[in-house]
């Protein structure tokens, strides 16, 4: 976008602004539009080097709702662990559950979640290996080999979200980023620049 250098910093107006209407958006009890949307929120407030303990009853929020998570859809289980690393919780015990043994009980020896849903696949590569599983166990590498082997023949996975997510999980499951699949994966990418 002309006149904007980017990536932005925390201290840009444009990120000030937007955490202005994130806090706008939050309710007494710490919601953020529900329970998907307050993570995503908790995430971001990190990345805005923010503590999302100082943003009211977030954190509380997160906890008290858990019981709202899909028990059968492994992305619910991997947002929410990527939120409570953006809180600075312990993801062995929020709320009273392992949410690294939970996203491990999705995994069926071959990948992680439905075998038709690449989306599970992806954010529980990010989301295990955020909360400090090792990039080398079984559980990452077979899923990275999932991943890899669903690449579409145009270096793609479906459109540029899927794909952007794909490159960010194979790369931090420690694929080379010199690789076939990531320089194709970013040759797609570029196609729909």
């Amino acid at each position: 976008t002309p006149g904007y250098d980017f990536p932005f910093s925390p201290k840009d107006i444009e990120i000030i602004n937007a955490m202005d209407f994130l806090r706008d958006q939050q309710t007494d009890e710490g919601s953020i539009a529900g329970i998907a949307v307050t993570a995503w929120t908790a995430m971001a407030i990190s990345a805005a080097e923010e503590d999302p303990q100082n943003w009211g009853n977030l954190v509380n929020y997160l906890m008290d709702k858990t019981s709202l998570l899909d028990s059968d859809k492994a992305t619910d289980w991997e947002r929410q662990l990527l939120a409570i690393v953006a809180c600075n919780e312990n993801p062995r015990n929020f709320a009273g559950i392992d949410f690294i043994e939970k996203i491990q009980s999705f995994y069926d020896g071959n990948q992680i979640g439905e075998t038709v849903n690449i989306y599970d696949d992806i954010f529980g590569i990010i989301s295990l290996i955020s909360s400090g599983f090792d990039k080398n166990d079984d559980i990452i590498q077979s899923t990275k080999s999932f991943i890899i082997n669903k690449q579409n023949t145009n270096g793609g996975w479906g459109d540029a979200d899927s794909t952007a997510a794909a490159i960010i999980a194979l790369i931090s499951a420690g694929q080379s980023i010199n690789s076939k699949p990531i320089s194709d994966g970013l040759s797609f990418l570029k196609t729909l620049q």
